[in-house]
């Protein structure tokens, strides 16, 4: 169980560029960051599942993978993590090499991160067969996230259930701009509204050396110079 919307979209967010020739229409907002990505050329990945806050699932030429979801806000890994989301872990699917303890596990607080499918629930799936798999990911790959007028860098950090995808550390959905806290700022109680938070994930990108303390600012920098590679721009 993770937060997910209770918000409605912005109106840049709602608002649509033309149609590929697919029939899909990223967001206007986001063209001044992917205009120049070929998503035209991008093949369907069809999941063989029905998968929730899904809108599109492409691969690029490059087989860097495109995502078009919503974002529910993530906690797991923060030390705080059963304490602001009722459904909270501490600990994420990826572990952060050379750390112990709690520390090895990425912060939800303090560390951008998305989440894809990968698990054995709610139907028995063998490891083989898990989404992000298939995708030709690993955890530790790195990913750009775009919502609105925002752009922000992630870790694939941690896995989802295989019919729900569209998820996000607090790190990240703050950095995008949005408040998934109460009033109090106690507990995690919605996400971004979907679809139109656009996420590319890049295969074979995990970085090196990456500690508690390095970790955004090196996800960071190694994002950017891949979204480049794609012909994304930043401001």
């Amino acid at each position: 169980c993770v937060a997910r919307f209770e918000a409605a979209p912005p109106a840049s967010v709602a608002a649509t560029q033309p149609a590929t020739p697919a029939g899909y229409a990223p967001p206007a907002s986001a063209a001044k960051f992917i205009s120049a990505i070929n998503l035209v050329s991008a093949k369907p990945f069809t999941p063989g599942e029905q998968i929730k806050g899904l809108k599109q699932l492409r691969i690029l030429a490059n087989n860097v993978v495109f995502l078009d979801t919503d974002l529910a806000t993530d906690a797991d890994g923060s030390p705080r993590a059963k304490k602001i989301d009722p459904c909270g872990h501490l600990a994420t699917a990826y572990n952060i090499p050379g750390q112990t303890g709690q520390a090895r596990f990425p912060n939800a607080e303090t560390i951008p991160y998305i989440v894809l499918p990968g698990c054995n629930k709610p139907t028995k799936r063998p490891k083989e067969n898990y989404l992000y798999r298939r995708l030709g990911l690993q955890l530790g790959d790195i990913a750009a996230v775009i919502w609105g007028d925002r752009i922000e860098f992630a870790l694939f950090a941690d896995v989802s259930a295989n019919d729900q995808i569209g998820e996000g550390s607090i790190a990240l959905v703050e950095s995008l701009g949005f408040n998934p806290w109460n009033a109090a700022k106690t507990q995690i109680v919605s996400g971004i509204p979907g679809p139109g938070v656009l996420t590319f994930v890049f295969p074979g990108s995990r970085i090196r050396g990456i500690t508690p303390q390095n970790a955004a600012g090196e996800i960071r920098r190694r994002g950017a110079e891949l979204f480049r590679s794609i012909g994304g721009s930043l401001p």
